[in-house]
């Protein structure tokens, strides 16, 4: 959140009132006309303007948007009239395209206003759902809303707002009549101008403030894992509902007879069902008001744009850019963008916005960069930016939300997807419908090599001028495309419901600025028709960088961080994006958090903490954990060795061509660049490779100083000295003529020519090299290893930080792996160092071809039905048939899953009829019957009125030869059928049990 939101000038400002009566002047035709914003002729507007047919008068279209969509805090219009109408959801501007569709469907003139309106305190924290004035404001003006600031007495706050003007006819009961009755453009004197305000409206809350926030804290490292331990509660489940089914035992405990919609008070709108036209806004307007009858108009006079853009920018290399283009938000909403690599004469890259050719990034023809020819598996970049708020302060600049995607390749198919609070279910269903109809119009059969054509004619053979399904562009771009756009679109209405319902339950507001991502598979295909869509495109992937909150606050706080609750919605987003590809594909997929929770499962790895700020070092534990020592691993050995004006470190090793991995354990800013590199020790044989160089040069060096010590410097050798290459010195070399080659032949040949000038710098003891302060690891390990360069990089990264924050990082000791993957999954967090506050953190998932934060499906490993691996019934105290147990089945107040009719945990139906009612004195004698469905082995409820039935008055207690576990068997539960009470049940009047266990061996209560 911005600290500088409200300047003196601002704050004390004289605010000037200007109350809008309704307008008596004639009003005239107004324009009717549809724009990128507002449409509702085109096929994908039909639903709006069939509802608006169905409604038909100006009040019921009003309160049709008013009472029932939600408002989103955000600028402009980044969702436009159909998404808005389909979701339901939306800001000013989105909501006001909305109802000015619906209203020009009917041939209603309708225009935007948009002026600086005041509300009240109280208004407008209700509207925003929050309860502190700061945060109000705050939010308000950090979303790009222009010129908010609030009253010197803190009564009132000013805003800028975006309404609708429609032309009505005013004496056809205020606008309740038939829309079409009246023509505003051929009788305007029956007309006027009215003010409508569909998006700012009330809720009621029910105000129980059950605040969990700090008492149900999230178990990260029991999260990591679970499937590690086999916990049941963890394992594959999303850490929102993990997070409630925490709050849910917490409310049991502490609120009896809560539920978590008690905890997330998410209001009600309070609805206005006049049944004619309001006669003013529910603000106040404190100046003049502009009209304006499309977003491009008001964009051609406003410095603050409402339309909002996405750019992409495809880099080859530094000197060779290629625009993919802008697009609109709107657009995107409703549309999808894809790249992708096209064969022909010549082959391109082609963005294609719903199919049709948007623009040609790169056509490809014998296309060189550096002498390699681009084409299938070439390398590129993609950067994108996505406009998000505005400035609100002089000086300021417009937020952009920007990231780069990089190693992708020529070959792929990607899609660039875009949400935020404007990501909706419809968005998914569209999308998914979509999808199925390609399936349907574009069929598939496949060779006998396996390879997927498009069966043109739908014969079900191969026919003379059918193409495979990677060579024609229309089916690629409806199947894989739209699978890819159904699996983005479902990523992105699920994020954003999550993110809202996690709001709610730790009462904590989080303004979405904005999401962008890509969806890629690779340069594959395969028809599987036990899968949901068929075609399966290969190496799928989601990778959401984008992804930009405005902050986390508590709501009803100035500016309380809420740090534990980012570190929810981050966990929460990563889990997603397996979960993902596991339900549109049917088989397993990865995310950085499974990939974490798989790691420790399978691979014995352990989870490391690496991190470095100004109390707490971790980075020695981790090296240790990656496999790394501090010194050679044996059975290397060390030789120290004083050559001439070099001490350069060597190691040997009993056989020949063996590689370690070794750099510096600790650097900092201050490190020279060579010190902050991983090198690769190799020790060829025992002639070659740096050992043998030195060695061999070193033993030279002592040989002559040892002759020349003794007097023999002067003397001849009795054949010609040979240097350590096999040069043959002059036979009338001297000794120290020969001592003196050596020196010369080390530094000019032997150093730069058979060592490398570079590596011989690095391990010269006398250049900085010391062996004690450096980590060593053999390079013949497992490949579940992470990668030496990894951990370097994790080393730098925690460690080279010169600004004001530090990083830690979350990572298994091993890879995940599998028969056809294997990847390096980490969660990288950074914090501000003045108060170790998390603002940021990234998921990845990383291999030797790709780096990415996502979820990983390569099609491979179907999903198969949960199994509780310990052999025994899922959670047998529960989940029995030995009792209708009353917290899984019919408990109401404990178990809000339960509610009548069905509970969806167990599937019992089940009912309850209140026959007989007696006043009395304190206490009303009352019969009711119950139907529970659930069978019960034996008959406990004895069927007193019939099959299923029982009354308020069959409460019974009944002895059982069975423990805590009714199924388990007497080698697990030895108190199970060993002839004695191990158990009582009391029988409650719905019908529900509850068991009481019994110390059988000693005859006592357990």
């Amino acid at each position: 959140m911005k600290h500088t939101l409200l300047p003196l000038s601002k704050a004390l400002c004289n605010l000037i009132f200007l109350v809008l009566p309704l307008l008596v002047s004639p009003a005239w035709a107004g324009n009717l006309d549809e724009s990128a914003e507002i449409e509702f002729s085109s096929p994908m507007a039909q639903p709006l303007k069939a509802k608006a047919d169905e409604l038909a008068s100006v009040v019921e279209i009003y309160e049709y948007v008013r009472n029932g969509f939600e408002y989103a805090l955000y600028h402009g219009s980044r969702s436009g009239a159909i998404n808005t109408f389909l979701g339901q959801r939306g800001n000013d501007v989105d909501q006001a395209s909305t109802l000015i569709a619906m209203l020009r469907s009917q041939g209603i003139p309708a225009r935007y206003a948009v002026g600086i309106v005041q509300a009240t305190s109280g208004d407008v924290m209700n509207w925003l759902g929050v309860r502190d004035l700061d945060l109000a404001v705050g939010i308000l003006d950090d979303q790009g809303i222009q010129n908010v600031s609030k009253s010197a007495d803190g009564t009132t706050v000013q805003f800028e707002h975006v309404w609708v003007r429609a032309s009505v006819a005013m004496d056809n009961y205020r606008g309740s009549g038939k829309a079409l009755a009246i023509d505003c453009a051929t009788t305007p004197d029956r007309c006027r101008w009215v003010d409508l305000a569909p998006s700012f409206k009330l809720r009621k809350y029910h105000n129980k403030n059950i605040d969990i926030y700090d008492a149900v804290p999230f178990d990260f490292d029991a999260y990591y894992n679970a499937v590690k331990n086999n916990d049941v509660s963890r394992m594959n489940k999303n850490p929102l509902e993990i997070h409630e089914e925490q709050i849910l035992d917490y409310l049991r405990v502490n609120y009896s007879g809560k539920t978590l919609e008690d905890i997330a008070d998410p209001g009600v709108i309070v609805r206005e069902e006049h049944g004619i036209l309001p006669m003013s806004l529910p603000f106040q307007v404190t100046g003049s008001v502009e009209y304006f009858d499309s977003v491009s108009s008001h964009d051609a006079t406003s410095a603050r744009f409402w339309k909002k853009m996405v750019g992409v920018e495809l880099n080859f290399s530094d000197a060779h850019s290629f625009d993919m283009g802008s697009y609109s938000l709107v657009d995107l909403a409703t549309k999808r963008l894809t790249l992708t690599y096209e064969l022909g004469s010549p082959e391109r890259l082609i963005a294609r916005l719903d199919g049709v050719e948007a623009a040609i990034p790169l056509v490809m023809d014998n296309f060189t960069i550096d002498g390699t020819t681009v084409g299938v598996g070439y390398p590129f970049d993609m950067t994108i930016r996505m406009d998000g708020a505005p400035a609100t302060q002089a000086g300021e600049t417009d937020n952009t939300i920007t990231a780069e995607y990089k190693n992708l390749l020529v070959g792929g198919y990607y899609l660039i997807g875009v949400g935020g609070d404007s990501s909706n279910w419809s968005q998914v269903h569209r999308a998914a419908d979509r999808l199925l109809a390609a399936n349907g119009q574009y069929p598939i059969i496949d060779d006998a090599g396996g390879t997927p054509y498009v069966d043109a004619n739908a014969d079900g053979a191969i026919n003379t001028g059918e193409k495979p399904l990677l060579e024609h562009p229309d089916a690629m771009d409806a199947l894989t495309g739209g699978l890819l756009f159904t699996a983005m679109n479902r990523y992105l209405a699920g994020f954003r419901d999550n993110i809202r319902r996690l709001d709610r339950l730790n009462h904590v507001v989080s303004p979405i600025e904005g999401f962008f991502g890509v969806a890629s598979s690779v340069y594959e295909m395969e028809y599987l028709d036990d899968t949901a869509f068929s075609v399966m495109p290969g190496g799928l992937l989601i990778d959401m960088k984008g992804q930009a909150l405005r902050g986390v606050w508590r709501i009803d706080m100035p500016a309380e961080y809420a740090a534990r609750h980012f570190e929810i919605i981050g966990h929460s987003m990563s889990s997603l994006e397996h979960e993902v590809w596991q339900e549109i594909t049917g088989f397993d997929a990865f995310s950085t958090v499974r990939g974490i929770q798989m790691a420790l499962a399978n691979n014995g790895a352990a989870l490391s903490n690496p991190k470095k700020n100004a109390t707490e070092n971790t980075l020695p534990d981790t090296y240790v954990g990656f496999g790394f020592e501090s010194h050679a691993p044996s059975p290397f050995v060390l030789h120290d060795r004083q050559v001439f004006s070099t001490n350069p470190v060597t190691w040997s090793h009993p056989e020949n061509h063996q590689y370690m991995d070794l750099m510096k354990a600790d650097v900092d800013s201050g490190t020279e660049p060579s010190r902050l590199m991983h090198w690769v020790y190799s020790y060829q044989t025992e002639n070659s490779g740096p050992e043998g160089w030195i060695e061999c040069v070193n033993n030279q060096e002592d040989l002559l100083k040892d002759f020349i010590s003794s007097g023999y410097g002067g003397y001849y050798f009795y054949s010609p000295f040979q240097l350590c290459d096999g040069t043959t010195l002059s036979p009338h070399a001297t000794v120290s003529q020969a001592l003196s080659s050596v020196e010369t032949h080390y530094f000019n040949t032997v150093i730069p020519n058979y060592i490398g000038q570079d590596y011989m710098d690095f391990f010269d003891k006398n250049k900085g090299f010391v062996p004690e302060r450096y980590i060593y690891r053999h390079r013949d390990i497992s490949a579940d290893y992470h990668d030496a360069t990894f951990v370097r990089d994790i080393r730098n990264n925690i460690s080279l930080i010169v600004s004001d924050h530090w990083r830690q990082y979350f990572l298994p000791s091993r890879k995940t792996s599998g028969a056809t993957h294997r990847f390096s999954v980490y969660l990288d967090k950074q914090y501000h160092s003045a108060t170790d506050e998390l603002f940021t953190q990234s998921f990845m998932i990383t291999n030797e071809s790709i780096t990415a934060g996502g979820g990983y499906v390569d099609a491979v490993d179907a999903l198969t039905q949960s199994l509780d691996t310990t052999g025994l019934l899922f959670n047998n105290e529960i989940f029995t048939d030995r009792n209708l147990n009353a917290l899984a089945n019919n408990d109401l107040v404990r178990t809000p899953s339960t509610v009548d009719p069905v509970s969806t945990v167990t599937g019992n139906m089940y009912h309850d009829e209140t026959d007989i009612t007696i006043p009395g004195r304190g206490l009303d004698y009352t019969f009711t019957r119950t139907y529970n469905s659930a069978p019960v082995n034996p008959d406990t409820i004895d069927k007193p009125i019939g099959f299923g039935w029982t009354h308020s008055y069959n409460m019974r207690l009944l002895a059982n030869d069975y423990g805590q576990h009714p199924n388990f068997e007497a080698s697990q539960a030895p108190e199970n059928t060993n002839g004695a009470t191990s158990s009582i049940t009391y029988v409650d009047e719905r019908g529900g049990e509850i068991n009481y266990l019994v110390d059988d061996r000693n005859g006592t209560w357990a």
